[in-house]
């Protein structure tokens, strides 16, 4: 596949993008939370890897390096959207007293009730290597060697990070009740002792 890449098939592009597009823009929305970012990205990246496929030196599998690419980018765009916004609170806070206490970037915005909505903004909110070994493990279900290809680490380096993500979420989501009630009816209810 990869010398068929790097030769400029056409076909074997179209089976790489058609394999993993999908997957790809589902993972950079996970990051960005707007689907047409996500399929910016993703197309971004495929027309990178069309253009440099003859400096290709792959020695990982092609999802490997496309999730990375991916994943790279969507960071790279994260860390600039973050800073524009700092940018932008900070002229709102110098220019317009208690202005900045309505600022709303939209990613905060959750309904409640909503267990998905709640889990999907907590993960976001994990530390970086955490939210991504959850997301490549649990989420888009790579094995752990791939994962850790992904993010550039090591095994037992990976599953540091996915033990701590999930310790984090499980914490999160009880003190929510959001854990007790979806395990056991009723169980987000604290009972008191009578009598």
């Amino acid at each position: 596949m990869l010398e068929e890449l790097r030769a400029g098939d056409e076909g074997a592009y179209a089976e790489v993008f058609h394999d993993h597009y999908a997957a790809l823009r589902d993972y950079a929305f996970s990051f960005s939370q707007s689907w047409d970012d996500a399929a910016e990205v993703v197309q971004e990246v495929f027309v990178n890897l069309f253009l440099e496929r003859e400096r290709l030196d792959l020695t990982e599998q092609v999802n490997v390096y496309l999730f990375r690419a991916v994943r790279n980018r969507v960071l790279n765009q994260e860390r600039n959207r973050r800073r524009r916004e700092q940018g932008v609170r900070r002229f709102v806070a110098t220019r317009a007293p208690g202005s900045d206490r309505a600022w709303n970037d939209g990613m905060s915005r959750v309904l409640r009730g909503e267990i998905a909505t709640k889990t999907r903004q907590l993960v976001n909110e994990l530390p970086e290597k955490c939210r991504d070994a959850f997301l490549l493990v649990r989420v888009y279900h790579m094995d752990y060697v791939e994962a850790a290809a992904v993010m550039g680490v090591t095994k037992p380096t990976l599953s540091s990070h996915l033990i701590r993500a999930t310790k984090i979420l499980g914490r999160q989501l009880t003190e929510l009740g959001l854990v007790d009630g979806a395990v056991r009816p009723g169980g987000s209810l604290r009972r008191r002792n009578v009598g």
